[in-house]
């Protein structure tokens, strides 16, 4: 017994010693982790305070502590995209550009978020009547994603959101006279593919999501593909199913509207509700931009003038992307 307490005795700063070691470099790491977070949290807190000064239309504090933000995390796209749409705000599309051509810069090779930016570079360009090269940045999306533009193409990925988003874009490019015979009748007929598509093989994803906010959004993605699809058959001079499509998309807006008021009462559907009711107003606006047009072709002048009129009223501006 004696011994065995020496050799304990012995042995017991050594012991010591080691854990003290184990310890403090636990420590340390511990605080190297714990200081990593310290720079996206301090960015994260300057560009919230950044938002209250835009909204409060304190326009240069808040590009100014935007800017400050994004030196603490150069990395988050997120406040690249923030400050191209307050420029977009305040009419400066070609610092809107500059910060979505920065930001693109810093996506690293992830290919969902390059994919993003460039389409909304390519709104912006449209805006900017640049066409060519809008619909350039539409194409390297299909190119970088390796996107289908029909389903029965089994060698890449079919997204029927990115179709419409092509068409659209050239739709747009079309109106401006920016956009070929060719391109349109490719997007026409990927449209009419899509809502085929649609209407056969999605009907089934109405049952995958019950909820009213996943019923909404089917029936709101469903409203944007037809005026897509409504547009171009305008463009194409199909005026008279154009206008019947209109139509369709007015009373679908209209009615989901409606629904979207009815369930906002219902608090656990609030929030999301008064979002919908924010890009269905849009979506109007837009919707009888595009049946006024029809009108003017129709020669129904009153009834074009009505809808621009009331396009306007609901915020149809081509430079924030409403059109």
């Amino acid at each position: 017994m004696p011994e065995a307490t020496s050799q304990t005795r012995t042995r017991s700063p050594r012991r010591g010693l080691t854990r003290s070691l184990i310890l403090f470099a636990f420590i340390a790491f511990f605080g190297m982790y714990m200081l990593r977070g310290i720079p996206g949290e301090v960015a994260r807190w300057k560009m919230a305070a950044a938002e209250d000064l835009f909204f409060a239309e304190r326009f240069d504090p808040a590009f100014a502590m935007a800017a400050d933000a994004q030196r603490w995390d150069r990395d988050n796209v997120f406040f690249g995209t923030e400050q191209a749409r307050w420029n977009r705000q305040t009419d400066n599309l070609s610092a809107a550009l500059e910060s979505l051509n920065a930001t693109l810069e810093t996506a690293n090779g992830d290919k969902d978020a390059t994919a993003e930016l460039l389409i909304q570079r390519a709104d912006l360009l449209q805006a900017m009547d640049k066409h060519t090269e809008a619909l350039a940045d539409v194409e390297k999306v299909f190119e970088l994603l390796k996107l289908a533009r029909s389903p029965s193409d089994e060698n890449k990925r079919y997204v029927p959101q990115r179709v419409n988003t092509r068409a659209y874009f050239i739709a747009r490019a079309r109106a401006a006279q920016q956009a070929s015979d060719k391109q349109l009748g490719e997007a026409l007929e990927d449209m009419r593919e899509l809502m085929r598509y649609w209407d056969v093989n999605l009907n089934s994803t109405r049952l995958h999501d019950v909820s009213p906010i996943g019923k909404m959004q089917f029936r709101v993605t469903e409203l944007g593909y037809l005026d897509t699809y409504a547009y171009l058959r305008l463009l194409n001079r199909e005026v008279g199913p154009a206008l019947h499509d209109f139509n369709r998309c007015i009373a679908m807006c209209d009615h989901l509207m409606a629904l979207a008021v009815s369930l906002s009462s219902d608090t656990r559907y609030s929030a999301e509700m008064q979002s919908f009711l924010y890009i269905l107003r849009d979506h109007k606006a837009v919707i009888l931009y595009h049946r006024g047009q029809t009108h003017e072709l129709l020669q129904n002048d009153a009834a074009a003038i009505a809808d621009f009129q009331a396009a306007k009223l609901l915020g149809f501006n081509k430079k924030l992307g409403r059109w």
